[in-house]
């Protein structure tokens, strides 16, 4: 019987963006997107005689680090058309990307934006 593929171990499930928000007062000004990416192997030597162990391999395995180069092209561009399916067009910028918009208007959602007040510890969106 053939091994079992219990994971996916595809470069792209551990690429991803951070996604850098301003705001001035209440009003969304822009989203800017930076590319990540989480190493596969840790440093050190895994313990592969004890599945409750915690060591450097473990500590160290998953790590984000900024992604430059073709790669961050790739990755951005995957974000790019992910998007326009929901009306957002993100331009892709070298090793960054952001959502565009009408300049100097900032952001208008097309629905109101509904948020928690308890998300935030005076109720309001921080400046």
């Amino acid at each position: 019987m053939p091994p079992v593929l219990t994971a996916i171990v595809e470069p792209v499930t551990r690429e991803s963006v951070v996604a850098y928000v301003q705001f001035q007062g209440k009003k969304l000004q822009s989203v800017s997107f930076r590319p990540i990416a989480l190493n596969n192997v840790g440093e050190g030597q895994p313990d592969i005689h004890n599945t409750y162990t915690n060591n450097e391999f473990l500590d160290t395995r998953g790590v984000p680090s900024p992604v430059t180069g073709a790669r961050a092209g790739y990755i951005l561009q995957r974000l790019a058309d992910a998007s326009k399916p929901f009306g957002t067009t993100v331009e892709v910028k070298g090793d960054t990307a952001e959502i565009c918009h009408a300049r100097g208007r900032g952001f208008e959602p097309r629905r109101p934006l509904h948020l928690k007040s308890s998300t935030y510890r005076n109720g309001s969106i921080p400046a």
